[in-house]
């Protein structure tokens, strides 16, 4: 029973001991950002996915990004694309938002 408890303790304490050396300085969870050139090349295959799968219209492959900012408290980016060959004149600039580690977060037409 003494050596069980004793065995115990020593995990523990190595364990305990052990942990703080692993972090070191900069040690962070949080998400690195992408740059904004990986950023727009996302957008860009994200209109054309969407064309793809005939989610949007066809005359929006290969679209170029008209404007690209920082959204939301610099907590994502909004890349807008514009396409004059849509009819539909709310539907002729379509918005990708990408958070800053890179992952497209929505796509509309409003911006919001």
């Amino acid at each position: 029973m003494k050596t069980t408890i004793k065995k115990v303790i020593i995990a523990t304490i190595l364990t305990i001991g052990f942990s703080p050396l692993y972090a070191g300085n900069g040690h962070s969870h949080a998400p690195k950002s992408v740059s904004k050139s990986i950023i727009k090349t996302l957008a860009k295959e994200e209109v054309n996915r969407l064309t793809k799968l005939g989610k949007i219209e066809q005359s929006w492959f290969n679209s170029n990004i008209a404007e690209i900012e920082k959204y939301n408290s610099g907590q994502k980016w909004r890349v807008s694309f514009k396409n004059q060959q849509v009819k539909d004149m709310k539907k002729q600039t379509l918005y990708i938002f990408v958070n800053r580690a890179g992952k497209i977060k929505d796509t509309n037409y409003t911006g919001k």
